[in-house]
C-alpha cells in the first residue's frame, strides 16, 4: 500500500442466496457514499 494513495474506488460486492438481486439494499447504500451520484 502506498500512503500517498488518496484511493477514490469502491469495491463492494452484494449477493443473495437465492440468485436476485439485492436492490432495496443497493439502493439504500449507494446514495450514502461521497461523490457517488445515481444516473437516470
Amino acid at each position: 500500500m502506498d500512503a500517498k494513495d488518496r484511493g477514490g474506488s469502491y469495491e463492494v460486492t452484494l449477493w443473495r442466496k437465492d440468485g436476485t438481486m439485492p436492490l432495496r439494499i443497493t439502493e439504500a447504500v449507494l446514495p450514502t457514499i461521497q461523490g457517488w451520484a445515481a444516473q437516470a
